[in-house]
């Protein structure tokens, strides 16, 4: 009885697993022969730029760790001139303007990259140049940016930086902003 019991459960186990699958394999077939779902889709930089153009105010500028993604620093936007060609603007010193802004600790000598990103009221379009301006215990001092790229200085304290934007192609535009940095 009980070989009969074990034969019968095998046999029920084993029509259960195979004896239901119809072997039959599933084919991904896409609706449109034309879709390589490993494409990527292409960036239309004529209405990015057109977007752009009809902007109410620049892009938000900020800066991201080169190799180190966890390092993101906000900048605030100081003052600008938007579509115009002849800008005439006073910023304020960063020090006053950041006075409610917590700072960003970063590590010595570390690189940071410049990224802008937008809303809908605003371009997302790079600078045509940036001019950064670091200031340290009352010192300014011009910082060289090579491909959108500052490096900290490896001296612990506070820095602040004053960022001047400028589009000169299509959109013409300038813009202040200013952030400030630990250095731990």
């Amino acid at each position: 009885m009980k070989k009969l019991f074990l034969l019968f459960t095998t046999l029920s186990i084993g029509i259960f697993l195979f004896g239901c699958s119809d072997n039959n394999q599933v084919e991904n077939k896409n609706e449109d022969p034309n879709i390589n779902e490993n494409s990527i889709e292409e960036i239309d930089i004529e209405a990015v730029n057109e977007k752009s153009a009809s902007a109410k105010r620049p892009p938000d500028l900020s800066l991201v760790g080169v190799g180190d993604p966890n390092t993101s620093v906000s900048s605030k936007i100081n003052s600008y001139c938007w579509n115009e060609s002849n800008c005439t603007l006073t910023p304020k010193k960063p020090q006053d303007l950041l006075i409610d802004t917590r700072d960003y600790p970063v590590a010595p000598g570390q690189k940071l990259s410049f990224i802008v990103s937008a809303t809908a009221y605003q371009a997302l379009i790079f600078p045509d140049s940036l001019k950064v301006t670091q200031i340290h215990k009352d010192t300014e001092t011009e910082i060289e940016v090579t491909n959108k790229v500052i490096t900290v200085p490896t001296e612990k304290g506070i820095y602040y930086y004053h960022v001047n934007a400028k589009w000169e192609g299509e959109i013409k535009g300038e813009a202040y902003y200013a952030f400030f940095l630990r250095v731990k």
